[in-house]
């Protein structure tokens, strides 16, 4: 077990993990080339793109100790920033799916 009390590095490294590590998103995605097509029931053609690279902040909020002495009440906020020196493509990109429960749902 870990007691975690205000002050210690301990406790900071635990309410804001990002302060001391860094955490990024790496994200691909199958964008759908021919979207006009599917519609006229041509199979879908994708194409790969990526990575779309996020650094990610995570901080907890609120926290104060719990009814019981052994726990603590909390909420998590977690940011993500576009890293555009890490990405092949821009944050602007316009992607397009495939709604597979709405395909799924309608054949």
């Amino acid at each position: 077990a870990c007691r975690l009390e205000h002050g210690t590095v301990t406790f900071k490294t635990w309410e804001n993990p990002t302060d001391s590590i860094d955490i990024f998103l790496k994200v691909h995605f199958f964008n759908v080339t021919n979207a006009e097509g599917i519609t006229k029931g041509e199979k879908p053609a994708v194409k790969e793109i990526g990575p779309y690279v996020y650094s990610e902040k995570r901080m907890k909020i609120g926290v104060e100790a719990g009814e019981l002495s052994d726990t603590i009440k909390y909420r998590q906020k977690v940011y993500l920033q576009f890293e555009r020196e890490m990405s092949s493509g821009s944050n602007e990109d316009l992607v397009t799916f495939i709604n597979v429960p709405f395909v799924v749902r309608n054949t």
